[in-house]
């Protein structure tokens, strides 16, 4: 294990502890002996493997909050095997971006010398676009998705106020349209029911076979009961964070109810939308939620649509993955349930 300063300020348990060659699961298990009650510490271990499982399986980024932050984690995979993570705090993202955004232009910065641009190529596996910048706030180092995203050719295009300028105004223009038009959920940062069904209907249109995973939360209603919608809010976005980690590159996953979220899988065959969904199930009972020390049991039940052309429009899709997931609930819920399975 290596990490950088920053990665203390979000998880100050670490400080004057971690050390440089630390097994992971060393690092795993701290952080659960300060995040979970005297209860589940009997459980630690379980904790600890099922965070080394996500870690090693995670493809997309997920949100996770810790400390009174909302932090986005993203992970690099390195054609060496290793795995590089990168923590942003969402928190503070947006007053950062405006900020930047109404700096004044100024000199061209430098850029980064060898050693660090060396450094820096492993960034070039992430699938979302990335920036470093000076203390100016201007760009000196851009990932190779980045560059595609804003049709930048080179890394020197992408240096200077100008081109940062730009990709943070349209970075920020875009976050504004997507609420103002209503196809986010402004709780979880998840597309909507509006955001998703247009994804739906062109998935309908996309030759090839594709899934529809609907999922339900069990025992989400006691947190409520018990604790508090404020709480439960909480639990939502905990659980939204978790069932992200399990999205692969190219899919959607949106909240369309109170405890209700929907997965869509392009190009997916019903054997691998069973596997991914099996996934989810045991990502939300593996996540622990504790409030004010009560620890929560909370589950998820699966219903599968597996679907190929136009034969079906969105709603009844949506439809027939809800009545598949009412099975898997009445079946003892924490299970998948395929709708044509259904008798």
């Amino acid at each position: 294990m290596l990490w950088n300063e920053h990665f203390l300020r979000f998880f100050p348990e670490h400080a004057d502890h971690i050390h440089s060659g630390e097994p992971y699961q060393e690092n795993l298990r701290r952080f659960y002996r300060v995040r979970l009650p005297a209860e589940p510490q009997t459980s630690i271990e379980r904790y600890v493997q099922d965070g080394i499982k996500r870690h090693r399986e995670q493809v997309g980024a997920y949100l996770f909050a810790h400390r009174g932050r909302q932090l986005r984690v993203a992970c690099v995979a390195q054609p060496n095997g290793d795995r590089v993570r990168v923590w942003q705090d969402l928190s503070a993202m947006e007053s950062v971006l405006l900020n930047l955004a109404g700096q004044q232009d100024s000199a061209l910065p430098q850029g980064v010398g060898p050693t660090g641009q060396q450094a820096l190529r492993m960034f070039d596996q992430l699938s979302d676009g990335m920036t470093v910048h000076d203390e100016q706030g201007r760009i000196i180092f851009a990932n190779d998705r980045f560059l595609a995203i804003y049709g930048l050719r080179t890394q020197e295009d992408a240096w200077g106020k100008t081109q940062e300028k730009r990709a943070i105004s349209e970075m920020v223009q875009l976050n504004k349209k997507l609420l103002l038009e209503g196809h986010r959920d402004a709780l979880t940062g998840l597309l909507n029911r509006r955001g998703l069904l247009p994804l739906l209907q062109q998935a309908t249109d996309t030759p090839g076979e594709h899934a529809l995973l609907f999922i339900d939360l069990d025992g989400f209603k006691q947190v409520n009961d018990t604790a508090g919608h404020a709480q439960g809010d909480g639990v939502l976005g905990q659980m939204a964070a978790a069932l992200q980690g399990c999205v692969r590159s190219g899919d959607a996953l949106a909240r369309i109810g109170g405890n209700e979220f929907v997965l869509l899988l392009m190009c997916c065959s019903p054997q691998q939308a069973v596997a991914v969904a099996e996934k989810m199930v045991q990502v939300v009972r593996s996540t622990p939620v504790v409030i004010d020390g009560q620890v929560y049991q909370v589950g998820a039940s699966v219903g599968a649509r597996s679907f190929s052309g136009r034969a079906h429009g969105a709603d009844v899709l949506l439809n027939d993955a809800d009545a598949a997931c009412y099975e898997a609930k009445r079946q003892g819920r924490g299970r998948v349930s395929l709708f044509n399975e259904i008798a």
